[in-house]
């Protein structure tokens, strides 16, 4: 099946399963915001990230390291012969959004092979992908965020919450049939969140298509928030979350995302 046929097969069971409802929706939807990503470049909706947030980033956001190709956005990290030099990826929608249910389609951070290094295919150990909203400035009473987040080569969803700068974080190991049994480093899969004023539920997408329900929070927040999406590479204050990034490994690689719907 082609890239193309597939990401169409998926976005149509996406809107169906919005219309019939599925967890805790009930009714249809409307479409705030959607992105396939065709097309050669990231387009007005979103903006690129160009600075370096500090540990535990252990890498800066360059543009240059975000990329289009085949219907997909590539969110790369790339390792220099200096540490202080690694280069990560971040975007955000230039639109801000309160409350609705947000739909990613992504496969986390893989390392390609290269000539140098030849048979290093497979996770990226040491960086995390994410999807996810967030506002203020980090660990203050303005932080606010919600979070899915892939620790390469852990097969595990990070799932988080921050209210005023403090987080809420649970795990969950997809291959589990309690949970999804879909394996995250085999493919692009969807993940998704419903952000209502009574609180937030994570989902992950199953096998047959439909949304397992992983975990549901009461909790108002009510900050507006643009969506985002990054990979980066953690530093040591983190290796016991992260895993210990090796440049000679894992040089490179990037996290694949098919496409972002917002509805509400």
């Amino acid at each position: 099946m082609s890239m193309k046929y597939s990401k169409i097969i998926r976005k149509a069971l996406c809107l169906a399963t919005f219309s019939l409802g599925a967890g805790t929706l009930s009714h249809a939807q409307t479409v705030a915001f959607a992105d396939n990503f065709d097309g050669s470049d990231l387009g007005p909706a979103w903006q690129a990230s160009t600075w370096a947030n500090g540990s535990p980033f252990a890498c800066t956001f360059a543009a240059g390291n975000v990329t289009k190709g085949n219907g997909t956005l590539n969110l790369a990290f790339l390792a220099q012969s200096s540490a202080s030099q690694d280069t990560c990826s971040e975007v955000k929608t230039t639109q801000t959004f309160q409350y609705g249910s947000f739909v990613v389609y992504m496969k986390p951070a893989w390392t390609d092979p290269s000539p140098a290094a030849p048979s290093t295919s497979g996770p990226s150990t040491g960086t995390v992908s994410s999807f996810f909203l967030y506002t203020g400035r980090s660990g203050t009473r303005s932080h606010f965020e919600i979070d899915i987040e892939f620790v390469a080569g852990t097969k595990t969803l990070h799932t988080n919450y921050w209210v005023q700068g403090k987080p809420n974080p649970q795990d969950f190991y997809l291959p589990d049939p309690r949970y999804s049994g879909i394996d995250p480093d085999d493919g692009i899969h969807g993940y998704r969140f419903d952000w209502k004023p009574s609180g937030i539920t994570w989902y992950a997408q199953n096998a047959s298509g439909g949304w397992t329900l992983l975990r549901n929070v009461p909790v108002n927040i009510t900050a507006k928030m643009p969506a985002m999406m990054n990979v980066w590479i953690g530093d040591n204050t983190i290796a016991g979350w992260t895993g210990t990034f090796n440049p000679a490994s894992t040089p490179n690689g990037a996290a694949h995302y098919d496409s972002v719907t917002i509805t509400k």
